[in-house]
């Protein structure tokens, strides 16, 4: 979403690995119950925490919700070709991470991706 010319972007700082797990273990943990608030800085341990959190699959989702915006999980599934269960999931993680909004209306939940690009700092 561009507003006014600007660009928003989310931030990913790699940080020491303990901060990171206890931060990511906690926001995991707020994802599933839904009381978890949108961040943009997100710390992770290293490459390997970052790779496993933006696997090409999860890339696909982020991608899919910002160009079509689905109108809920199910509808992202079909546009993605997968399952509405590993689709879930995904998108859990990808919430605990900062990455997406999940937002419910009425029975359905719909995605959301609200910035134009990811910016990774050491």
């Amino acid at each position: 979403m561009v507003v006014a010319g600007k660009t928003r972007e989310k931030v990913i700082i790699i940080t020491d690995p303990k901060t990171a797990l206890q931060e990511f273990a906690q926001a995991y943990r707020k994802a599933q119950k839904g009381e978890l608030e949108e961040k943009d800085t997100i710390g992770v341990s290293g490459l390997r925490e970052l790779q496993s959190i933006l696997s090409p699959e999860r890339l696909k989702l982020l991608k899919t919700i910002r160009k079509h915006s689905p109108g809920s999980i199910k509808e992202l599934a079909r546009l993605v070709g997968r399952d509405a269960k590993n689709v879930h999931r995904d998108l859990t993680l990808l919430k605990a991470a900062g990455l997406i909004e999940l937002r419910k209306k009425g029975k359905e939940v719909r995605p959301v991706v609200d910035y134009d690009e990811i910016v990774i700092k050491l």
